[in-house]
């Protein structure tokens, strides 16, 4: 929720270590309603796992009480580092324990980016007036109302995510005062969640039809990251070459880890891909020996710890010279249909490489590069069809 004061963005917040959002943490008291429609969880998840308590219910249900929440407690893929990767607390780092390493489609690049696996939860209840807060742009807060007495009490819906090591982030938050009732906190909660339940897909057609603004379509891209896989449609052809190009071309700074994320993508039992994507954070980790610094270093050692394998190869890769991706390559894998590069002859080819990296190729060398990357030309003999 947002607000805006002479030009500057101002944002709700609740204080998170504050009584009300305490209390919803710790799940005290909470009674069970049914969803009125379902949502994907695992099949066994208690209050105990969820929030600490001992009162074992289903996930996916609304709790009420002082609070009330529903749970989307689903173990899933959805935060890319770019968006909660590493956080600043008291002057440390925080990165969470990453579930896998994902190919990511950028707006001007590709590019590989490990995935922490989280809980996402919603929840409704009351607060005093005077805990809701606006964060400004220096950091610092003031009070939401400034009309509110010390007794009144506002509903407050919130969003919040928990990591596998129990580190929490907080979300959105949205604030209802009085003459608002709980049914309509209740609503609002709904709604919040089935906005963050939308796919991808989703948002960006939402995006085509209303006037966005480059904030907007940036908080997509760090909400709903455009991460890419092997497409599942055996005649999607052109989408597979294409992808396992850009993983050709990612391999030239992380070779070890686009091994095993092929591996990976070719296992079909749960258990062995699981194991096969925490070895590609090690390795991913280890091929990037020149690019951390001492401080993220250990910070992401004490969420991900390194094998002996992976730590000799951290050392090995960091004696050697620097990797780097090749741009011709990347500007042929990553725009090679987005830019219709496939229907270019090898001269038109050529020189819309110059245009987009400044670096002149032959035709001939041009083909030769994309032929060893795998793609394909469309483009038929002849002159272009008027």
């Amino acid at each position: 929720m947002e607000a805006r004061a002479g030009g500057a963005v101002r944002r709700a917040a609740l204080e998170w270590s504050g009584p009300a959002f305490a209390k919803l943490r710790r799940g005290e008291g909470w009674n069970r309603l049914e969803l009125a429609k379902s949502r994907p969880s695992p099949a066994d998840v208690s209050l105990e796992a969820a929030f600490g308590d001992s009162s074992a219910v289903e996930v996916g249900g609304f709790f009420r009480s002082d609070w009330s929440a529903a749970l989307c407690a689903c173990w899933h893929y959805t935060f890319s580092v770019i968006f909660l990767g590493m956080s600043k607390g008291s002057g440390k780092f925080y990165i969470p324990p990453f579930a896998c390493v994902r190919l990511l489609e950028c707006r001007d690049h590709i590019t590989l980016t490990p995935v922490p696996s989280f809980r996402e939860f919603f929840a409704y209840g009351k607060v005093k007036a005077t805990e809701a807060v606006i964060e400004l742009e220096d950091g610092t807060t003031e009070p939401f109302w400034d009309n509110c007495s010390p007794d009144e009490e506002v509903w407050a819906v919130v969003q919040w995510v928990r990591f596998e090591d129990g580190h929490e982030e907080k979300g959105s938050i949205k604030y209802l005062r009085s003459p608002h009732t709980e049914e309509d906190a209740r609503q609002a909660m709904e709604e919040m969640s089935d906005f963050y339940s939308m796919s991808r897909k989703d948002m960006v057609d939402l995006g085509r039809v209303v006037e966005t603004s480059e904030a907007d379509e940036a908080f997509i891209d760090r909400g709903w990251p455009n991460y890419q896989s092997p497409p599942s449609d055996p005649k999607a052809i052109d989408e597979y070459d294409v992808y396992q190009a850009r993983l050709k071309v990612l391999a030239g700074l992380h070779p070890k880890t686009v091994e095993l994320i092929k591996l990976a993508d070719g296992t079909q039992d749960p258990q062995k891909r699981q194991k096969i994507e925490r070895e590609t954070v090690q390795a991913y980790f280890a091929e990037l020996a020149h690019y951390w610094t001492e401080d993220e270093v250990l910070a992401w050692q004490k969420s991900n710890p390194i094998g002996t394998e992976w730590m000799r190869e951290f050392a090995r890769v960091f004696e050697e010279p620097k990797r780097e991706i090749d741009p011709i390559k990347h500007e042929l894998a990553f725009n090679w249909l987005r830019r219709k590069y496939n229907l270019l002859t090898a001269e038109e080819l050529s020189d819309k490489i110059l245009l987009a990296t400044l670096q002149r190729l032959t035709p001939e060398a041009i083909k030769k590069r994309r032929e060893r990357l795998g793609l394909t030309t469309k483009r038929k003999p002849g002159s272009p069809e008027k």
